[in-house]
C-alpha cells in the first residue's frame, strides 16, 4: 500500500523523481528502487526541479485500468508498476517507457476477490527492483503470491503463501536485500504471521521469522546499516514496535515493544536513528525514534517519544538537522530532529495519504485532492508552488 493512486495514470506527475518533465533523456539519472527511493527515505539527489508546473508541461499522461494505490519504481529508462481489473481477477506487474509512457511489455498474474478498506485496491502493494529483477506481490482470499521477473518481462519465478488477512486488505511491501527478496506477512489473525527470505534468483526460502499476532501492518521494512556492524533488517508493527532482525539468520535482536496501534506508514533511518510511527482513525498515535540494538545482547535506546500532532498513513521526513511530520489532515510540523523541539506548525490545507520526499532544497507531497505541494526545506515556513493533477490521488 502507502503509495499512489490513479486510475487514468497522470504517470508523468505521479511524481517518483524521474525528471519526465524536463524532456531531457540525458537527465535520467537517479533509480527510484522501492515505496519513496533508496532504503524509504524519500530523499532524492536529484537538482533541477521546480516548485510547481503547468498541465500543459507535463511529458505524458496514460490510463492504466481500475484504481491503483501503489507506488510506481524506476531503473533507468524503466517505470515498473503494478495494475489490476476491477474485479481484482487478473493482476499486473508491467513496465513503461519513461520517456513516453508507453508500455513495454506486462505480465498477468491470475487472482481472486479479498475485501478492501475503502482506502485499499487490488493493486495496492509497490513493486521493487535492483537493475536485475522486478518483484510484486497479489493477495486474494485464498493465497498471496510473490512473483519475479527480469527488467525484459520474463517470468522467472512465482512462489504462494497462504493469504495475506487483515480486515482493511493486503498491503505490505516486499524488499531486496543483496541476494535476498524479504517479503513481511505482519496479518491480523492466527496463521502464517511472518517475514520471508527468500533466494532472490529462485525463489528459494532462506529463512522464516514467526511473529506474534495483533492488528497487520503494512509498513515496508527497511536495512539499517552502522559502521563496524552486520546490517540489520528493521520492520515495524503494533505489538512489537520497531523491531532489528538479523538478516541472515531471520533471528530477532531487539525491539521497542508495544506502539499500541496500526501501522501503516513504513520506518526509515536518519543519522544513526530509526524513525517508527503508529496511529489509527486517521490520525497519528505515537512516534518513536531511536538507537538500534545490536547483536551482542544490547538493547535499542529511545531517543525520545511524541504522541501529538503526528501523520498516520503518511511518512515522516527528516532532511539535516529538521524532522517534517506532515499530516494526513493538511498540517505540517516542523521540529529539530534530534530534540523534538517544534520550530514551526502551518495547514496547508487538503487530506493526505501520499508521502513527502526530498530534492533540491524543497519538499513535494500530494494532496488526495490531486494537488502537488511544495514547500521550501527551511525554519521557517515558505510554501513554494502547486500543481494540480487534475484527479484523485494517493501517491
Amino acid at each position: 500500500m502507502l503509495g499512489g493512486s490513479w486510475t487514468n495514470l497522470t504517470l508523468g506527475l505521479v511524481f517518483c523523481f524521474t525528471l519526465v518533465f524536463s524532456g531531457n533523456p540525458d537527465l535520467f539519472a537517479e533509480n527510484w528502487p522501492r515505496f519513496r527511493g533508496e532504503n524509504g527515505a524519500g530523499m532524492s539527489s536529484e537538482t533541477g526541479f521546480r516548485a510547481s508546473w503547468k498541465t500543459s508541461e507535463f511529458q505524458w499522461k496514460i490510463e492504466i485500468p481500475s484504481a491503483n494505490y501503489s507506488s510506481p519504481v524506476i531503473w533507468e529508462n524503466g517505470v515498473y508498476v503494478v495494475a489490476a481489473k476491477e474485479d481484482g481477477s487478473e493482476q499486473y506487474v508491467k513496465r513503461l517507457n519513461l520517456e513516453n509512457g508507453k508500455e513495454v511489455w506486462s505480465i498477468p498474474v491470475s487472482m481472486g476477490e479479498v475485501h478492501l478498506h475503502k482506502k485499499n485496491c487490488y493493486a495496492a502493494m509497490s513493486p521493487v527492483t535492483d537493475g536485475e529483477m522486478v518483484y510484486a506481490t497479489f493477495s486474494d482470499t485464498t493465497k498471496q503470491v510473490l512473483i519475479a521477473c527480469t527488467m525484459e518481462g520474463k517470468e522467472v519465478w512465482k512462489k504462494t503463501f497462504s493469504p495475506f488477512i487483515s480486515s482493511h486488505g493486503p498491503g505490505a511491501c516486499p524488499i531486496i536485500y543483496k541476494d535476498m527478496v524479504i517479503l513481511p506477512r505482519d496479518m491480523d489473525v492466527e496463521g502464517e504471521n511472518e517475514i520471508v527470505s527468500l533466494n532472490k534468483l529462485t525463489g528459494d526460502i532462506y529463512w522464516r521469522c514467526k511473529r506474534p499476532v495483533n492488528r497487520a501492518s503494512y509498513a515496508q521494512p527497511m536495512v539499517y546499516s552502522r559502521s563496524g556492524q552486520p546490517d540489520q533488517l528493521i520492520v515495524l508493527r503494533d505489538c512489537t514496535g520497531l523491531t532489528g532482525i538479523d538478516p541472515v539468520t531471520g533471528k530477532v535482536l531487539w525491539s521497542t515493544g508495544d506502539i499500541m496501534n496500526r501501522t501503516v506508514a513504513s520506518p526509515f533511518s536518519a543519522q544513526g536513528y530509526v524513525i517508527g510511527l503508529a496511529g489509527q482513525g486517521g490520525s497519528g498515535s505515537k512516534l518513536v525514534i531511536a538507537e538500534p540494538g545490536n547483536d551482542a545482547g544490547e538493547p535499542a535506546k529511545i531517543l525520545y517519544e511524541k504522541t501529538k500532532d503526528l501523520p498516520y498513513v503518511v511518512c515522516p521526513l527528516v532532511v539535516e538537522d529538521l524532522l517534517y511530520l506532515w499530516s494526513d489532515k493538511g498540517i505540517i510540523v516542523c521540529l529539530e530532529f534530534k530534540t523534538g523541539n517544534e520550530i514551526w506548525k502551518q495547514r496547508v490545507g487538503g487530506n493526505y495519504t501520499g508521502s513527502p520526499v526530498y530534492v533540491d532544497g524543497k519538499i513535494y507531497c500530494i494532496s488526495e485532492e490531486g494537488d502537488l505541494k511544495c514547500i521550501a526545506h527551511a525554519r521557517e515556513f515558505k510554501e513554494l508552488g502547486t500543481t494540480s493533477l487534475g484527479e484523485y490521488s494517493q501517491s
